[in-house]
This record gives structure tokens, sequence and C-alpha cells, in this order.
């Protein structure tokens, strides 16, 4: 799996790959999610080049057929990688579609600054206590 703004993608073994590899080689991805376009366009972000997308309705339960579907797919485009969400990859249970490895790229977020302001807020929004700050 790799993260935008973590360090790697990851297999469904759990397997964490360097966020390079959706730089290079025939990529296709689909997605199962609200917005599938929005994670497409985070693909673009992260500089991969995609030969191929396919999106499916929030919460698709990848049935056998689809499975077979996506592999026919992506040996017809020649992928050399498939990405998806990790939502997706934990439906999918593959660890290749066609002749390529199925990664999930993993969305994390990370304050680097600004966090003892924040927590208050937060704490005050939820109710509760956030990050460990004092309200």
């Amino acid at each position: 799996v790799w993260g935008a703004a973590g360090d790697g993608g990851r297999k469904a073994g759990g397997d964490v790959r360097p966020l390079e590899m959706v730089r290079s080689g025939r990529v296709v991805a689909f997605a199962g999610i609200g917005n599938p376009a929005a994670f497409r366009g985070t693909l673009a972000g992260l500089g991969a080049e995609l030969a191929g997308f396919r999106g499916f309705a929030d919460h698709h339960p990848y049935a056998a057929d689809d499975l077979r579907l996506l592999d026919g797919w992506a040996r017809d485009l020649r992928a050399d990688l498939v990405l998806t969400t990790l939502k997706d990859l934990v439906k999918v249970r593959a660890e290749r579609i066609g002749d390529a490895p199925v990664l999930a790229v993993e969305i994390a977020m990370e304050l680097v600054a600004g966090g003892d302001a924040l927590a208050p807020l937060l704490a005050r929004i939820t109710g509760g206590s956030a990050g460990g700050a004092a309200a």
C-alpha cells in the first residue's frame, strides 16, 4: 500500500511498498467508493499515469464475475501494477489481477504544525479529549 502522506503501498498480505512504484510501468486502477473520480485524481497527483481506470458503485461487493472481468481488463491493458483503495483491497482479497500485483493506496494525514491549537478545538467538537490535550 502506498500512502499519499505516508511511505508506501500495501499488498493484500500487508507488505508495504515504496510510493515510487506508482510512477513506473503500465498502471491500472479501480475503486468502489463514493467518488471514484477523486481516487483517480489522487493517483494522478501521486504521479501515476494510468493506462486504465474502472469505477464501481460505493460498497461494491466484487463477485467472482467482477474479478474475472478485472483480470481480463488488466491483461488486455498489459498492466504491470493494479492499484485500488484499501477498502476495495479487503473486499477483493487478491494478490494479483491479470499478471500484475494488486496494491492499495493508503491515504494518511500527518499534522506537522499547529497540533497544540487544534487539539482543544477537536476536543470541543467531539465532547472529549483530542490527542491527550486539555480542553
